[in-house]
Parts: C-alpha cells; structure tokens; sequence
C-alpha cells in the first residue's frame, strides 16, 4: 500500500546537490516535503517479528562484501541486492523536478521513480542517488518466501538411495538371504539419485525473481537396530567381497548374536539458495528403511 510520509533532510540535501549539477532548479526541491513509499515487513529485518533461526538453517540479504545485513531499510526501504531501494513517486502527474523530468525528457510515465541507498558495512548508509523510473518497484519476496520455495523444490527432487547391504540383502529383497554374526556388514548408498553422486542445481521464479538452488550430499547416519548408530558418507558397495573384510570407506557394522533387524538410513543434503539479492542454506533429510536378517555360522567337523 502507497502511503505518504516526511521526506528524510537527507534525500532534499542529496538531490539538491545532484540539482546543482543537472541544472535542475533547487527551489522546486526545496518544496518538496513528501515522497511515497511502500511499506514492508521483512521477515529478518530489524523491524520484523522473525526468528534468528537455528544451526540447521540459515537465510538474510547479504552486501557486496559478504557480510549478512537487514532486508529492510530506513523509511520502508528494502533490499535489492545492490542497495536499499524506495519509492519517490508513483504519480507522474506530480510536479516534483525528477518526475516531471522523467514524464518530458523520457517519456517514461508507466512505472513508479524510485531512489536508491547503498549500504557499506560499518559506515552507515551513503545516498540516495538520482532516482530511477522503474517499471514496477515492490518489496522482493522475503528470505522467508525463497527458502521455502528452495525447500519445496529440493524436497520434490530428491528421494533416498535404496539400502545397498552385504552380506546377502534386506529381507524386501530376498527372504532366504541373512548375514551373518562376527561378518563385517557393509553399508551403502544403491542406486543413489540427483544430488548424492553430484550436486543437484535448478532453478525456479518467486514473484518475478529467478531463485537458484543447488542441493549437495553431505553425510549419512544408519540406526543399525541393535542399539548402534553410525554416521558415514555414501558407503562403498560389495563386490566380489568373499572374506570378512572391513568396507575401507568404514561404513559396516559388525552384528553379534543372531536377530532380525531394522535398519533405518537417513541422508543428509545441504542446500544453498540465492535471489533476488537474498541468499540462505538449510539441511533436508531423506530416509530409507529395511529388515535384516542375521544368523550364526556353525562349523562341524566331521570325520571321514
């Protein structure tokens, strides 16, 4: 929603000098009072009622140089990736010098003029500059509305590897197979999908704004059923393994007494997102389970 407020003794100083230099009369600035505005709440921001979020999830607006800072400006400003952004006026009919500038010189009368304020880090605010007629010029979607967007997309890509286990298999796949106690029982990623064996990028419009999002593998934890946990990466699969030897990725697990399991993978993927000068991370989960079955090997001697 427009509204109306008092105009910052920054933005008249700013554009008077910028007057002097254009040749635009100063007088007329000197009148001017009033600007519009959009009013926004940034989840985030300074001003908002956001959460900091948690060690598993982070998103914000970040500067030129790296460092997080606040997706809301002074006066209803937001953040667009390069600086602070504001609506001056959205009536071209206004007899503001920078309007009627833009609706004789230019004949841009379609949008809204806007001013720009960069941000340094540590040394406050610089600006605003020479307003821009902007076609449109709205708050962009929050870091709140992208990392939600980035979650939605990975969550409907990705899916669990199956349970690579040797020896034999899972009992879904073959009820006469078991292993076997004191036998190292490997543990591996099968048939692993987009985002495990390479990261996984696509890309998606929030409101406008392409958002990229690139999801990436990052560890895996098996609850072995019998009371052991272990946390491992993709595992290496069993192939022509006809003694017992540890998995050298050390992803295995040595049973000892004779039970059947259940065993429950769960993959962790780090995803990174960025848009509409906003960026972030969070961690999904995917997980995959299956029964295992372990019996005892018996040596009897028999005399010839």
């Amino acid at each position: 929603m427009l509204t109306k407020t008092r105009t910052h003794a920054r933005l008249i100083g700013a554009v008077l000098g910028i007057a002097l230099v254009t040749g635009l009369p100063t007088a007329a600035f000197a009148d001017k009072t009033t600007f519009y505005e959009i009013e926004v709440e940034v989840p985030g921001s300074a001003d908002s009622d956001g959460g900091s979020g948690n060690a598993a999830e982070s998103s914000g607006c970040v500067d030129g140089f790296g460092s997080e800072i606040s997706c809301g400006g002074p006066a209803g400003t937001w953040w667009d990736g390069g600086c602070y952004v504001g609506v001056y006026s959205a009536d071209p009919s206004d007899p503001d010098p920078w309007v009627q500038r833009w609706w004789t010189h230019y004949g841009q009368t379609d949008g809204v003029l806007t001013t720009c304020q960069f941000n340094s880090t540590g040394a406050g605010f610089i600006g605003p500059v020479v307003p821009q007629w902007q076609a449109a010029a709205k708050a962009p979607p929050s870091p709140a509305e992208l990392s939600a967007a980035a979650r939605l997309l990975v969550e409907g890509s990705v899916t669990a590897p199956d349970i690579g286990i040797y020896p034999d298999d899972l009992l879904e796949v073959d009820p006469e197979n078991f292993g076997i106690v004191g036998f190292p029982t490997w543990l591996w990623a099968k048939n692993p999908g987009p985002g495990f064996t390479a990261p996984l990028v696509q890309t998606t419009t929030v409101q406008g704004h392409t958002l990229r999002v690139q999801a990436r593998f990052n560890y895996s934890h098996w609850d072995l059923g019998d009371g052991t946990a272990i946390t491992c990466d993709l595992g290496t699969e069993a192939v022509n393994v006809d003694r017992p030897l540890r998995s050298p990725s050390g992803c295995d697990h040595i049973y000892e007494r004779k039970d059947t399991y259940t065993i429950t993978a769960t993959w962790y993927l780090s995803v990174e997102w960025d848009g509409a000068g906003r960026s972030g991370w969070f961690e999904v989960t995917v997980d995959r389970q299956g029964t295992y079955r372990v019996g005892e090997v018996h040596v009897v001697a028999v005399k010839p």
